[in-house]
């Protein structure tokens, strides 16, 4: 007799795996990219606190005016100075976030300095030389909150194209191993139809409008790596099927010739029959779309098979037993 020892392992895809680590959103950004967004960020609080720097001389102006004490407005506008002049040769995100949190500590101590000295009294002087000081400076401001606003464009643009051509490239090497990419692929023409109302989201500068666009293009990568996910684990329960069949196949011509010498298999027969009327219902549950179902049903397969294999020794044994007699 043949000996049949085959196991179905319901097993994991290295290319899956690979997928999925290509693709955890963005977690591998390129260099470029990185430095795109730093700058971003970086001009962006650069044209705050340049607005903020016009508030505070407006203020220490007017209370000098007003012969109020301004040595503590001096000492911390000194302080954000120092922090705007490192901010221009910050060279990580974290220390931007730094700056960044000790700018607001300090505004809101300027704030409150202002207060005790009794600044509020001359609201009206302080808001009248704080618009010609903001004037003064709008060009400053105007070319970082521009060169920001470039930045982020370039750096979120590169970042859509990259996520595209990681998933171009899963596809190619999919189909190169015969592994239909039909859903993945629409998925990501999906994710591609967004790329204008990204655009237009940076385009209007609008806070809202680039958070919703950048929400919808997160929603839509998700569905994509579902789809991966869907894709792969499909093409891995059609890969176990073909092999059920081909060791049933192969227990089938054993099992005529274990009848043929007159060892009884009706147990054996009604386990294959068992089997493969589960593997009928999974083949069913893919036809009709239905991968969590499959995959449920699949998950007993394995132990299924195993009993069938031990009944087939038990009845082999017979058979040498049987044969051993004569």
């Amino acid at each position: 007799m043949i000996k049949i020892r085959e196991k179905i392992l319901i097993s994991g895809c290295m290319l899956l795996l690979l997928a999925l680590c290509i693709i955890a959103f963005a977690e591998d950004d390129t260099e470029k990219i990185a430095e795109n967004l730093l700058l971003a960020k970086k001009d962006s609080l650069m044209s705050a606190m340049i607005k903020f720097d016009a508030k505070m001389a407006a203020a220490v102006s007017v209370a000098e005016q007003k012969s109020l004490d301004v040595s503590k407005l001096e000492t911390i506008q000194a302080e954000f100075a120092a922090q705007e002049a490192t901010l221009k040769n910050a060279t990580s995100d974290d220390i931007v976030t730094s700056i960044r949190s000790e700018a607001i500590t300090l505004a809101q101590e300027f704030r409150d300095a202002a207060k005790e000295i009794g600044l509020k009294a001359y609201e009206d002087d302080v808001n009248d030389t704080e618009k010609t000081d903001l004037d003064n400076v709008k060009n400053q401001t105007d070319f970082y909150t521009q060169q920001a606003a470039d930045a982020r464009m370039i750096g979120l643009l590169n970042f859509y194209d990259q996520h595209i051509a990681q998933v171009e490239k899963i596809i190619n090497s999919s189909k190169s191993l015969n592994v239909s990419t039909t859903l993945i692929e629409q998925k990501l023409q999906e994710f591609k139809a967004l790329k204008p109302e990204l655009v237009a989201a940076l385009n209007s500068g609008n806070k809202d409008a680039i958070q919703v666009a950048m929400k919808d293009l997160k929603d839509k990568w998700n569905e994509i790596r579902q789809a991966i996910a869907d894709t792969y684990n499909q093409n891995k329960l059609e890969q176990t099927l073909n092999k059920a069949q081909t060791i049933m196949n192969r227990l089938d011509v054993n099992l005529q010739k274990l009848k043929a010498a007159g060892i009884s298999t009706a147990a054996l027969e009604q386990q294959i029959k068992d089997f493969n009327n589960q593997v009928t219902s999974i083949q069913g549950a893919l036809d009709a779309q239905n991968l969590t179902g499959a995959q449920d049903m699949a998950s007993g397969l394995q132990d299924k098979f195993k009993s069938l294999m031990n009944t087939y020794d038990q009845t082999r044994k017979a058979d040498k037993a049987k044969g051993a007699e004569k």
